[in-house]
Order: structure tokens, then C-alpha cells, then sequence
């Protein structure tokens, strides 16, 4: 009994200083790691700083500097504790693991890390990660040379954490190279990863993705009008509307993080994709059957005195109709220090202008490399034969419609106008006449297929001296909602008052709209008819108790129904005119108004809607049946009607939407 006790006793006696001596040596390991974490911060600073400086790496960049200390200070932290620790004696091993430790020890790596601490949460950028972002509240947004202090920061950060958990200086007296070199090069090479490290984890947004389960429906048809609020659609928190476009069976919704595909006439969710506070673009086009959202890893614009750079980024292709994945691709930054672009679905528009004149370029969205190119050149047969051509100044007004140039579908169309040089007395003076206008011209409209660039038609009209008014405007004359009607073209301002209305599919005539110098708009048209708006006040009216007209034409161009809405208070049907865009529909029309007493603030978002009817009820009268439909309650930030917070409304499949654009809180459907 007494030899087992024993026995028993010098096994405990002989364990304890084995389990001490491997916490030594684990102790050591960890400050060996430490110390590679320090030692690898110093070329990994040299190698971030030569990738982001590119020419502008050398000394100079030792100097201290405004926003160079987040960087600057932790390496010379790195260097100072390296120095350390190689210039103490490293024959000589460290005190009693059961002693006191190094008095400078823990005040030096102490100080160290409370004046790195300091610097890091004062100035590390706290944008550079969707979790960063969302904890600070902070919008998310990656630039290479904020991110790549991240990488230089947190090495010498961790390293002085694992120095003054592992007790003591490492030292190498006691023990083979093989046991303090490989936590040091694993140190080191972490401080040299880091960098990359750090820029795949800011460059990681998470994706939620849901997709329309089975086939897609028939869509709804277009209302003829709209008589209640069917839904209401709000989106997830923490985000807001941007923009909402017609798309094949409801409304299409842009937020800041991502696309929403709505049921036009229940309003449900038939799929969506986000990138949860990701810095996206979305891009939509009406009625079109995609829609394409880019995660930006960096600003999408940075202006300078050099160039205007159009910043890339992953990029997502999505059917509108289930959501699913049409493409991803990664998209190129393009910089171009002359010309306008527009983004679209699937493709980019280029609009530059050099030495050989106007073109419009046409290439993948997110591409610097053009499928195809149409040019204006100021030479004789460059674009019509035995003509010179010019007054070419294309420039977009809206996502689609502009100046010379329109995009509807598959389809670029493009106007330009050509003179014949042999009635010309001085042929060098033809561009400028062309583009005054004097002297007579033809105008050429020119439908090109949008993917490869051939021609689907083309119409001229002579163009008598002094009759044009100025540059032609294209538009898209929306969706077909007559019966078996299909898209038209509106051509504006390419006569001093009429509107042509041609057919989208083959460029014929439908109708030529013109007032007899009074003022109108064509709010929608196609193959079976238009809705134009005017206005009329009367001697007695004042300036803002003008009514607003609108007219329902049939194929013919003849005037068959119409709208008279006073927009003055004396109306008493509702405290605010109406202030958005005006919906037209085959039944009658509405427009969005805000109901609140100040710009700022919050009110209700509302509806005003009116039938047509056969008979005018002539000025300062009201059409019978104006209705005020109340939605729900906005609030903004910005002052309303401008570009911050204009009411819109828009009809789609089953209904008619409207919303705040820019920073909505929800979505209004409005149904018969």
C-alpha cells in the first residue's frame, strides 16, 4: 500500500513540470507569431504601398503627411517592437516562467498597442465591409486604397495581442530552429496575406436570390382606369425605392440594394435579387424583359481633371419575367474623357464626338469594346448617297428617349439631316446650315437593330426652308393598350408644331397631331390611337387657375373623348393640384399628387383619376367623376418635385403604380 502511494505521487510530482514546460513552449509559439506578424507587416506595407502609388512609390512617402499616419504609425510600431526584441540578448533565456515578468515587457508592447488601437478606430475606413457598414450605420462602399489599410493595420495589431498573451520574449537559446522559425514565417506570411485577404472580404456582399417557382403567368391587362388602392408594397427595411419601370407582369422595383418583380394586379413578390447593402446600379428599361443590377466595388463615377471614369463590377443579368440568371460577367471600367453614356440592359451606348464627326457606339453593358458603331461624317456620300449630312447632336433626356436618338426594345433609332451639295453655292457652309436649319434640308429617321446594327427601316421628309424648330426629339409612345394596337414612335419638333406618330415595327404614318400653334404633348400613343394634354386659360383666369385638357384621339388623329381637370383651389375637391406626371389610359387618366402643406416632412400619397367623357365641359369647368384616391403616408428628407422626390406614376399589367422616386418607403398599386 505505502510503495503504490508512492509510486502515485512521484508520477504527480514528475507531471507538473511537464505540463509547465509545455506551457512554456506554447507560450513561446504563440509570441513567435507574434513577433512574424510584426516582422511581415514591413514588407507588406512596401508591397500595398507599391501597388497603390504605381510611379509615385519611393522615399518620399516616409514624410509625414496628412493620411499617411494610418499607415505610417503601425509600421514604425512593427519596426520599434522587432528591434526590441532582436537587440536583447538572446543567449540569455527568459526569467523564471514562475517569476515576475520584464518590467519593459508589458509597458512597451502595452503602450504599443493602446497608440495603435487609437489610430486604427479613429481612421481604419469604416465602409470597407458590409458587417462594418451595417454595425456603424454607414453606407458600404470599397475603394482599394481605404480597404488596403485594413491590410496593413490588423497584422501588427494581432501580432502585439499574441506578444503579451504569450508572457514573455521569445527566445531561441533553448530550442531548434525548427521551433521558433515556423511560427515565425507563419506570422510572417499572414501579415503578407492580409492585404488580398482583406480585399476578397470587402469585395464580399452576400446575395439573396428567389425566383419565380413554375412558368409565368399571362399578364394582366392594362386598366382602362382605376377606381381604389388594391396594394401596397414596402420594401425591406433599411432600404428605399429608387425607380420603378413597366415590366412583362407587373411593375419592376429598383432599390438601393437590389430588384424586386412585383404581380401588377396583387402587388405579391414574384421573385427579387439584393445584395444587402452592397453599393449596386440597377439598371431597367421599360418594358423590357431584362434587368441588370452591378455590385460596385468602387465609386461608379470619380471626377477629375483628366477623365470621367465609369467604375465596373460584377454584374448580374435578370430575366424580368422569373427572376432567374439570363448572364454574370464581370464589367470593365470605362473612361473616356469625351462623350455621353447610357447604361442598358445588356448593352451600353457610347455617344462621342471627334475629328470624324458624331457616332453612337453600341457595346455589352459594363464593355469598353463596341459591337458596332454608327457615324455622322461632314462628307458627301458617308451616309447617304451624293448627300452631306450633319446637325447630328445626339444626347439622351431620359433612360430612353432624346435628342436624334431613341431606344425602344431591340431598336436604335437615330435622326439626322442631310442636304443635297449641288444646289449649294458653298458646299464648306453645309454643316452649319444643316444644323440652323436655313436653306431646306431632309430628315432622315433610321431604325437600326440594337445587337448587330443592321438596318430594320428608314423614313426622309423634305423639310422646307425655316420650317424646322429646332433639334428633333424622339420618344417612346409606351405601351400598346388599344385593342390588337402595337408600339409607336413619337418624332417631335421636326416641323415647327405637328407630332408625328409612326409605327415602331415598320416606321409608317399613324397620325400627324398638330393644334394649330397651341401648345400639347402626347402623352401616349400606338397603332390604335393617342392621349395629348394642353392647357387653357381663360381672360379672367389667373396664370396657375389654367385648366389642364387632355384628348383621347382615335388612329385617325380625331379627337373623340376628353378630360378637363382645373388645377387651381378653387376646385375644392382636394388641397394640392395635381403635381405629377399624368397616366393616360383608354378609360381616362390619373396623376400622383403629395397631399401635405409643406414641401418637408410627410403626407399622404395619393391619386387623382378622371374618366373621359364624349362632351367638354369647356373652360373652367370640371370633367364629372374626378376622383382623390388616398394612399398611404411618405416621408422624404429632400425637397419634393425636384430630381430627390418627384411623385411618379406609371401604368403596368393589372394596374397603375406610383411611388416617391429616390427615397420611397413603399409602392402603390391602384386597381379598376
Amino acid at each position: 500500500m505505502s510503495t503504490t502511494s508512492t509510486t502515485q505521487d512521484s508520477a504527480r510530482a514528475g507531471a507538473a513540470p511537464d505540463q509547465g514546460n509545455r506551457t512554456e513552449r506554447l507560450r513561446e509559439v504563440v509570441g513567435w507569431a507574434g513577433f512574424g506578424l510584426l516582422f511581415g507587416t514591413v514588407p507588406a506595407a512596401f508591397l500595398v504601398l507599391r501597388r497603390l502609388e504605381g510611379s509615385g512609390f519611393g522615399p518620399e512617402l516616409l514624410v509625414p503627411a496628412e493620411g499617411r499616419g494610418v499607415w505610417q504609425i503601425p509600421v514604425l510600431i512593427a519596426v520599434v517592437v522587432a528591434v526590441s526584441l532582436l537587440r536583447r540578448d538572446r543567449r540569455e533565456p527568459n526569467p523564471d516562467p514562475e517569476g515576475p515578468v520584464t518590467p519593459g515587457f508589458p509597458f512597451l508592447l502595452g503602450s504599443a498597442l493602446v497608440v495603435l488601437l487609437l489610430v486604427l478606430w479613429t481612421h481604419l475606413p469604416r465602409a470597407s465591409f458590409v458587417f462594418t457598414a451595417g454595425l456603424f450605420d454607414v453606407g458600404y462602399g470599397v475603394r482599394p486604397a481605404e480597404a488596403a489599410l485594413w491590410g496593413i493595420g490588423l497584422p501588427p495589431l494581432l501580432g502585439l495581442v499574441l506578444l503579451l498573451v504569450s508572457h514573455r520574449w521569445p527566445r531561441t537559446r533553448t530550442r531548434s530552429r525548427r521551433w521558433w522559425l515556423t511560427p515565425l514565417a507563419v506570422g510572417a506570411s499572414l501579415a503578407l496575406l492580409a492585404d488580398p485577404a482583406v480585399r476578397a472580404l470587402s469585395e464580399h456582399v452576400p446575395t439573396r436570390h428567389s425566383v419565380l417557382d413554375g412558368a409565368p403567368a399571362d399578364p394582366a391587362p392594362y386598366p382602362a382606369s382605376v377606381e381604389r388602392l388594391g396594394w401596397e408594397w414596402r420594401p425591406p427595411e433599411g432600404t428605399a425605392v429608387a425607380d420603378v419601370e413597366r415590366g412583362p407582369l407587373g411593375p419592376v422595383v429598383a432599390t438601393t440594394d437590389g430588384v424586386f418583380g412585383l404581380d401588377g394586379a396583387t402587388g405579391g413578390e414574384l421573385w427579387s435579387y439584393r445584395r444587402p447593402r452592397g453599393d449596386v446600379l440597377v439598371t431597367l428599361h421599360p418594358g423590357a424583359d431584362r434587368a441588370q443590377v452591378i455590385l460596385r466595388s468602387e465609386e461608379t463615377r470619380v471626377w477629375d481633371e483628366d477623365e470621367d471614369l465609369f467604375r465596373g463590377g460584377e454584374t448580374v443579368l435578370l430575366d424580368t419575367s422569373t427572376g432567374g440568371v439570363v448572364d454574370e460577367f464581370q464589367s470593365e471600367t470605362i473612361a473616356d474623357q469625351d462623350g455621353s453614356h447610357q447604361t442598358l440592359p445588356g448593352h451600353g451606348l457610347s455617344i462621342t464626338e471627334g475629328s470624324g464627326g458624331v457616332a453612337i457606339g453600341v457595346r455589352e453593358a459594363g464593355s469598353a469594346d463596341h459591337r458596332w458603331w454608327f457615324s455622322m461624317e461632314d462628307e458627301p456620300d458617308a451616309v447617304e448617297e451624293g448627300m452631306v449630312c450633319g446637325g447630328f447632336a445626339p444626347r439622351f433626356l431620359s433612360q430612353s428617349s432624346g435628342i436624334d436618338v431613341l431606344v425602344q426594345g431591340d431598336q436604335l433609332l437615330v435622326s439626322y439631316r442631310c442636304s443635297d451639295p449641288s444646289g449649294s453655292e458653298d458646299e464648306q457652309e453645309l454643316p452649319a446650315m444643316l444644323e440652323q436649319g436655313a436653306g431646306g434640308f431632309v430628315a432622315h429617321l433610321l431604325a437600326l437593330d440594337l445587337n448587330s446594327g443592321e438596318e430594320n427601316w428608314r423614313r426622309a421628309w423634305d423639310v422646307p426652308d425655316r420650317a424646322w424648330s429646332g433639334d428633333v426629339r424622339l420618344r417612346d409612345g409606351g405601351p400598346a393598350m388599344n385593342p390588337g394596337a402595337g408600339r409607336a414612335v413619337l418624332v417631335e419638333d421636326l416641323f415647327e408644331e405637328p407630332t408625328l406618330v409612326l409605327d415602331s415595327a415598320d416606321g409608317s404614318d399613324i397620325m400627324t397631331v398638330d393644334r394649330g400653334g397651341t401648345w400639347f404633348l402626347v402623352e401616349h400613343a400606338d397603332t390604335g390611337g393617342a392621349v395629348i394634354s394642353g392647357s387653357e386659360r381663360g381672360i379672367d383666369q389667373e396664370e396657375q387657375d389654367r385648366d389642364i385638357v387632355l384628348e383621347r384621339l382615335d388612329a385617325s388623329g380625331e379627337g373623340v373623348e376628353t378630360v378637363r381637370l382645373p388645377v387651381g383651389a378653387r376646385t375644392g375637391e382636394y388641397d394640392r393640384p395635381p403635381s405629377g406626371p399624368v397616366v393616360a389610359l383608354t378609360g381616362g387618366v390619373a396623376t400622383p399628387i403629395v397631399d401635405a402643406p409643406e414641401e418637408r416632412g410627410a403626407g399622404a400619397f395619393s391619386l387623382v383619376t378622371a374618366p373621359f367623357r364624349d362632351v367638354d365641359p369647356g373652360l373652367g369647368g370640371t370633367t364629372p367623376g374626378v376622383d382623390l384616391l388616398v394612399g398611404g403616408e411618405e416621408r422624404w428628407e429632400h425637397r419634393l418635385r425636384t430630381s430627390w422626390g418627384w411623385p411618379r406614376a406609371l401604368v403596368v399589367p393589372g394596374a397603375v403604380v406610383s411611388y416617391l422616386s429616390e427615397e420611397g418607403s413603399a409602392v402603390y398599386g391602384w386597381l379598376p
